[in-house]
């Protein structure tokens, strides 16, 4: 498995940051600019020259996702002093020549709880290159090594770990451990107010109408499998287009954990999941507000994958049609929805086939689209019939961007099938499984 995909290299005309596509999923740090990768590679080179303050420095670079501002760091007296964002948390430190050191302070507590103690002793046995502690009555997190065995692939690990294990838990303990005082230092700003409108509205739509669906099933006698594919297509679906945190985002969490417990009958995953759902949509005006917040990630939490990882699955649930009863388009619909969604919540997948994916959500989702910003009336006409022309268009236009710098990137547009939505999903998720990210030597 690769560790950082490629990114796709656009038109000037269409940077990367103006697509839709970068605007939705949790931030994945696998696709980075060639101009970026090449200062990892930059510092590699000068840890080996023992240019240690310069090598530091390049991988601050490296890790700083303009124009997102992720990363601040100022170089001193032989010290580097430096600071970057993980979602909720901020990580701070420094390196010299003896020693590299990094911490995150989550929050505090006025007195000593043993439940406490216990569980950050209990995550301490999870982390390889950090460790949970109390300092002074602090929660906190940190690390240190001597600078001459700190390489950049190390100490990349090592701040990944650390930021990705403090963002998580600054969470946790919030919900969790009532008695310890979060810090109110938070790193993130406030979305617009139709924006959080409408991330909140169709929460609730999607929730109420999914909810609503599933009872129907009852009557077929494939309910439970194609009620749980239509609720992960949901689950899927809240997480990539509506981009949640708090108390939201732990629902998604949970309910695919649930999803993935092999001692736990179907039968009982539905109903818990069913109930996650309805305690989700009545949450306070409180809660989801503080659900939808911007966020600044410096690390990704899902890997970048290889495509065969990507083809590999989807061609193993497309095969599942021919077993699974589906009674209408719309059970189809959301079927081959649950694969997208999967997709974008379980692989680091390439630039190209987010994009793509996205169109599917775009074809799927057009009110929501709407709503937020982007057109998306345009790919039916009449509001019934696939625009071919459209769709098309936009197809060739990612796969042109993508050949940048994979030039044997193509789509057989031919492929495609414009009789219905759902079989229009089908051959274009089978489409994406022949892309050729192979890249000339």
């Amino acid at each position: 498995m690769p560790l950082f995909n490629n990114f796709f290299k656009k038109k000037p005309a269409k940077a990367y940051g103006d697509s839709p596509a970068s605007n939705f999923g949790r931030y994945m740090s696998c696709n980075k600019p060639i101009s970026t990768k090449k200062k990892f590679d930059e510092a590699k080179k000068l840890f080996i020259n023992e240019d240690y303050i310069s090598s530091f420095e390049k991988l601050l670079d490296f890790l700083n996702n303009e124009p997102r501002d992720n990363v601040e760091y100022f170089t001193g007296d032989g010290n580097i002093n430096f600071s970057l964002i993980q979602g909720s948390c901020k990580i701070s430190g420094k390196l010299n020549l003896s020693e590299f050191e990094a911490y995150s302070s989550l929050g505090n507590y006025e007195e000593s709880n043993a439940a406490l103690l216990r569980h950050l002793l209990s995550k301490n046995l999870s982390l390889q290159y950090s460790a949970f502690a109390i300092r002074n009555n602090d929660i906190i997190i940190k690390t240190n090594f001597k600078t001459k065995e700190s390489s950049p692939e190390k100490l990349y690990f090592t701040l990944k770990e650390l930021s990705l294990s403090a963002d998580a838990e600054a969470a946790n303990l919030e919900n969790e451990f009532s008695f310890a005082q979060i810090n109110s230092d938070k790193s993130y700003t406030d979305i617009s107010e139709s924006e959080l409108k409408t991330k909140i509205k169709y929460l609730k739509i999607w929730i109420s109408n999914t909810l609503e669906y599933i009872n129907s099933l009852k009557q077929f006698s494939s309910y439970e499998s194609i009620a749980s594919y239509s609720l992960l297509a949901l689950i899927f679906r809240i997480d990539f287009l509506l981009i949640p945190v708090g108390k939201v985002r732990s629902m998604v969490d949970k309910a695919v954990s649930i999803y993935n417990q092999k001692n736990m009958t179907l039968a009982h995953k539905l109903k818990l999941v069913l109930s996650m759902l309805k305690e989700t949509a009545e949450l306070s005006e409180k809660d989801l507000q503080n659900s939808f917040k911007k966020h600044t990630y410096t690390f990704g939490i899902i890997e970048a994958s290889s495509h065969k990882q990507v083809y590999e699955f989807i061609l193993s649930q497309l095969k599942k049609t021919e077993k699974l009863k589906f009674e209408n388009q719309g059970q189809k619909i959301a079927f081959y929805e649950y694969i997208s969604g999967y997709c974008m919540y379980f692989f680091g997948v390439f630039t190209v086939t987010k994009e793509l994916i996205v169109l599917i959500y775009k074809i799927i989702c057009p009110d929501f689209f709407n709503d937020i910003g982007y057109s998306a009336t345009d790919y039916f006409i009449d509001n019934k019939k696939l625009n071919r022309e459209k769709i098309e268009k936009e197809i060739g236009e990612i796969i042109e961007a993508g050949r940048h710098e994979y030039p044997k990137l193509s789509i057989m547009l031919s492929n495609l099938s414009y009789n219905n939505t759902s079989s229009f999903i089908y051959s274009l998720l089978n489409e994406i499984t022949y892309l050729n990210y192979s890249q000339p030597k």
